[in-house]
């Protein structure tokens, strides 16, 4: 699989072969992963890279994702959004002060946004709370406000001291105007 993930003519097969060598996990996946990530042509395969990625809490992984959303040009919002969701999952301390900014990011469908509000959630940090619940505040574009309350949803169901606070503020939001 290490070695189709780099061979296959067929973005589509190494996409699905990246998604499985992240749940294969072990350093021949991960390695593989990280060298596909880099190189592959095609957004969508580096977006599963991405993805797949977030499954290794480890440095190696969480400075190749930096790396990734440092650049200027950085491919598609969907490949940037999973690199955001990606990095907050391989909890990393650097993750925090690296995601918050890109919740005001704009792009589109507010991928980019809602994969930072969807990385904090998977740092598992209670610090993020207050960060979150003022995302799903009115004012706030309504792909947004929806992407940090399906993040506090993740943080409440994954930290407990967070819980209370959570349930009350997506009660709150139910009384809310707006489709989303």
């Amino acid at each position: 699989a290490s070695a189709a993930v780099h061979a296959h003519p067929q973005w589509l097969v190494r996409d699905h072969i990246a998604g499985q060598l992240g749940k294969r996990g072990g350093d021949t996946a991960r390695d593989a992963l990280l060298a596909r990530f880099a190189a592959d042509d095609d957004p969508r395969v580096r977006r599963a890279c991405a993805d797949a990625l977030g499954a290794f809490k480890e440095s190696v992984v969480a400075d190749a994702l930096i790396a990734e959303i440092g650049q200027a040009d950085f491919g598609t919002p969907h490949l940037r959004g999973a690199a955001l969701r990606s990095l907050g999952r391989t909890q990393d301390p650097r993750a925090v002060a690296i995601l918050t900014p890109h919740l005001d990011v704009e792009s589109w469908g507010d991928l980019i946004a809602g994969g930072a509000a969807k990385g904090l959630a998977a740092t598992d940090n209670a610090d993020v709370l207050d960060t979150l619940i003022a995302r799903t505040q009115p004012g706030h574009r309504p792909r947004v406000r929806a992407g940090a309350a399906a993040a506090l949803a993740t943080l409440g169901d994954r930290v407990a001291a967070t819980r209370t606070a959570v349930v009350d503020r997506l009660i709150e939001m139910l009384r809310e105007p707006g489709f989303r």
